[in-house]
């Protein structure tokens, strides 16, 4: 049965071995990335992890997830036109999910959608909105949410990683006066989302302390609005863990300044029903000896 403690201190690991070292560290929640297309219409991208490590971490009371998506540049859009549009798409990775879940003894699933032609069309040059999307991604990820959720065993999660562009109505990805799109997808299907990982880096006008603030709020309001109760428990801060994980220098805090600037106010505007913090990823704080972990843990465990 999965861990639905707040708040949430989530790692993305690129590596099933760095399960091992879970248990002893301060993250709540290892999400195990990515799942991507094998050009013959099934996923790979994720060795199978050892029983016993899975086991470990579920000892420690912590959650073991597996991540489908990613960037264009590892699940493009094209593969998620074919899901969404082949007769059985959606049901054939569904049964991928699940069985892949099932057979390694895993939480549930991370939905990791980065596919902005699924909301819009828009200028390569300036980001602004030019027409209708290359098909239907809210149709899609609500289909897939909705099946998902039917298909796993009770008790388990279903997490969404959205940019937090997806929550805002005058954003780029929206038509004039459009609800954004992870607001209908919530309106929808919100109550089988357990959290989000809402990617809080390299995405610009979203990322600088302020605006980490500012959106969080606002999301949260949007999530609650949309008939999730409190939204703040169910929104997560996504980070980087090391400045070269992210795009510019207006993204990165250290792990000091990410808990006086971001993690602290949110505490005190929240209180309890404070979401948590998603970091990416588990490699690069291993190879500066877990200073994000050990940083940002503390700060969320007060």
């Amino acid at each position: 049965m999965a861990n639905f403690g707040l708040p949430h201190n989530v790692i993305y690991c690129n590596d099933v071995n760095f399960l091992q070292q879970i248990p002893g560290l301060s993250y709540t929640d290892a999400i195990l990335n990515f799942l991507i297309p094998d050009g013959m219409g099934g996923l790979t991208g994720v060795d199978t992890p050892d029983s016993g490590q899975v086991q470990a971490v579920h000892n420690a009371g912590k959650n073991v997830l597996v991540s489908l998506g990613g960037s264009d540049d590892v699940f493009p859009s094209s593969a998620w036109q074919q899901f969404a549009q082949a007769p059985n798409g959606v049901s054939d990775l569904v049964n991928y999910l699940v069985a892949f879940v099932n057979d390694n003894g895993l939480d549930g699933v991370d939905i990791d959608y980065e596919d902005d032609s699924g909301f819009s069309t828009t200028d390569p040059q300036t980001g602004a909105w030019t027409g209708p999307p290359a098909y239907d991604g809210i149709d899609f990820l609500i289909a897939l949410t909705d099946r998902l959720a039917q298909a796993l065993e009770p008790g388990h999660i279903i997490t969404h990683a959205p940019a937090p562009g997806y929550f805002n109505s005058n954003d780029s990805y929206n038509p004039p006066g459009g609800t954004a799109p992870y607001a209908q997808i919530h309106g929808i299907s919100g109550d089988r989302i357990t959290w989000f990982n809402c990617q809080f880096y390299n995405n610009p006008g979203y990322d600088e302390p302020a605006n980490k603030l500012t959106w969080y709020n606002n999301i949260a309001q949007t999530i609650a609005a949309a008939g999730g109760g409190e939204g703040a428990p169910r929104l997560l801060v996504g980070a980087p863990v090391v400045r070269g994980a992210a795009i510019d220098d207006g993204a990165w805090l250290s792990p000091g300044d990410f808990v006086n600037e971001v993690i602290t106010p949110l505490q005190q505007e929240w209180g309890e029903t404070f979401g948590g913090v998603m970091g990416w990823n588990f490699e690069f704080d291993s190879q500066q000896g877990f200073a994000w972990a050990n940083g940002i843990g503390p700060a969320l465990a007060q």
